[in-house]
């Protein structure tokens, strides 16, 4: 999908650990996330990028038809409880929500992130744009996986500035707390 990258990449530790938390749907562009990490890893000639995919599966014949393209790199782990959901996503480089799922309203994958510290790379859908900015995650063309290709080879290639995102990100949840929301309303309505 992919042109050759300009230098070898050497500057980061790999593979990178990324996943997907959502239902497990075409829609919520579960299996773009496969197609381009499988590109990805075939673009760099190793296992730079697994993928594991966690949540419900909507669809067990597709799904079946979509775990044939899986490698070692990929793989289904199931539903995380929503008590472990921040414990669990700490131990990602980043959380993939490549959606185009039409019926997308404000994603709780984000906020779960945001308050694990990972950072997000999303389709630019409905309303990401409003949640994930520069110092939070990126956003590549919705639906588009030469995009979203080059959004991950350039995450490979520029890791050194991801660290700061990723502090970032804790302050950013600060913002969708209970607290703050609360106190945001409360100061609209009077």
């Amino acid at each position: 999908m992919y042109d050759q990258p300009d230098k070898k990449i050497t500057n980061i530790s790999n593979p990178l650990k990324l996943c997907t938390i959502s239902r497990v749907n075409k829609e919520k562009g579960i299996e773009d996330a496969v197609d381009v990490v499988l590109s990805v890893n075939k673009l760099m000639g190793y296992e730079a990028c697994t993928l594991d995919i966690y949540g419900q599966i909507d669809d067990n014949i597709w799904f079946s038809e979509l775990e044939k393209k899986f490698s070692r790199a990929i793989r289904y782990k199931g539903i995380i409880d929503y008590n472990l959901t921040s414990k669990v996503l700490k131990k990602y480089y980043a959380v993939l929500f490549p959606t185009y799922y039409e019926g997308e309203g404000f994603p709780g994958t984000i906020i779960d992130a945001l308050a694990a510290g990972v950072p997000v790379v999303a389709s630019d859908w409905k309303y990401n744009r409003e949640i994930i900015n520069s110092k939070i995650g990126i956003l590549f063309k919705t639906r588009d996986l030469f995009s979203f290709e080059q959004t991950m080879v350039r995450i490979l290639q520029n890791s050194f500035k991801w660290n700061s995102l990723k502090l970032n990100c804790l302050s950013e949840a600060k913002y969708y707390m209970p607290e703050s929301v609360v106190n945001i309303l409360l100061y609209k309505l009077s």
